[in-house]
């Protein structure tokens, strides 16, 4: 089942887990945005969390109630 809206969370999952998709994704964004379809500003917002240590295995999920609740 194909999304028509951005899966900006799919993606960065994947780059989380898998070092060659993010890896791909830095390098050649366009291509890799196009498939999950994302827009330019989805784009360079990943690249600024990937600059901050984003796709980084030691990310861990956060076990807490969320603060939108």
């Amino acid at each position: 089942m194909a999304s028509s809206g951005p899966r900006l969370r799919e993606l960065i999952q994947r780059a989380i887990t898998d070092d060659a998709f993010a890896n791909e994704f830095l390098s050649n964004p366009s291509v890799v945005a196009k498939e999950y379809g994302l827009e330019a500003h989805h784009v360079e917002k990943v690249r600024e969390l990937a600059a901050q240590g984003l796709f980084t295995r030691e990310v861990e999920a956060h076990g807490a109630t969320p603060a939108y609740y």
